[in-house]
């Protein structure tokens, strides 16, 4: 029994077979192609499928932009996947290959990986915060991941952080996204003639090179108040009892995480525990595969 779990990006489409207790049995991989995102699912898993050595029970697909569930219909995408708003990734997977297939975004498949196998292990309210080119979150409320209406749970990068503050490709302004993400990490560089100049990236900024320089401080420092401040706002609303903090930006946090956790300390009212995702890059895939197989497990006990 095996499960493919793929997740697919703006810039690349991770794909997995995944054996019930989380293994990754094979790992597939390709540039994004944005002009036909629906040819590529369904190349990559005829790849798959032709490798298994064992039955394929379920199709998982984490995708980012907002999703129906139900009808595995992409409602909004993200500006980085053109054209792909309204795909029925679901009836398509299902016609092509007659395998049942799940459908979801991709901060939630995160999040139901880190619970099923990772730092949420254990956890039954938890939120997974995931920092990369944008801001996304996944959220768990009494064991259930939480979709909303119209799939726009967990859009936490879009929440307003400054009003009247910085321009989002959402179209509003001083959203979260624009102040944590590695985006804008990158645009915080780029207003600094020096530091612009010396073609610094966001992970620069947290190494012991640039440890004294007073510029590079100052874009940290508000880097860690704006995300305290964003984790209040989600506590708030959701009241967790664990928040993870994933993506890109986590990648180089053995260089700031100590020195976040020192201002989140000093914030006031904080009721959750806070930890770094455990999977990175394959929390997507896997917990796309592990939910196509919870989906199937809980149809057969119906029937």
């Amino acid at each position: 029994m095996a499960f493919i779990g793929i997740d697919v990006g703006g810039t690349k489409i991770n794909a997995g077979l995944f054996s019930k207790s989380g293994e990754l049995i094979s790992f597939h991989n390709r540039q994004t192609n944005l002009h036909d995102v629906m040819d590529q699912l369904v190349s990559i898993t005829s790849e798959i499928i032709l490798e298994a050595q064992s039955d394929i029970c379920a199709i998982g697909v984490a995708t980012a932009g907002k999703v129906d569930v139900q009808k595995g219909v992409i409602t909004d995408a993200t500006p980085n996947l053109p054209n792909w708003t309204g795909t029925h990734v679901k009836g398509i997977m299902e016609d092509r290959f007659s395998i049942p297939a799940v459908v979801d975004n991709d901060a939630n498949m995160a999040a139901y990986a880190e619970g099923a196998f990772g730092a949420a292990k254990g956890f039954t309210n938890y939120v997974c915060v995931t920092l990369g080119t944008g801001v996304g979150a996944g959220v768990v409320v009494n064991g259930q991941l939480v979709t909303g209406s119209r799939g726009g749970c967990g859009e936490v990068g879009h929440m307003i952080l400054y009003p009247g503050g910085y321009p989002c490709n959402c179209g509003l302004h001083g959203c979260f996204e624009q102040y944590v993400s590695g985006t804008a990490l990158m645009a915080s560089i780029s207003r600094n003639i020096k530091l612009s100049k010396n073609k610094l990236t966001p992970k620069d900024l947290f190494s012991v090179t640039w440890a004294e320089d007073e510029a590079v401080n100052q874009i940290k420092e508000r880097f860690y108040h704006d995300l305290v401040f964003g984790l209040q706002n989600i506590q708030a609303v959701i009241d967790p009892e664990l928040i993870v903090i994933g993506g890109g930006v986590v990648d180089s946090s053995e260089n700031w995480w100590n020195d976040f956790l020192k201002v989140l300390d000093r914030a006031n009212n904080i009721h959750f525990q806070i930890k770094k995702a455990e999977l990175k890059n394959h929390a997507g895939m896997l917990g796309a595969a592990a939910l196509a197989g919870k989906h199937i497990e809980s149809r057969n006990s119906s029937l």
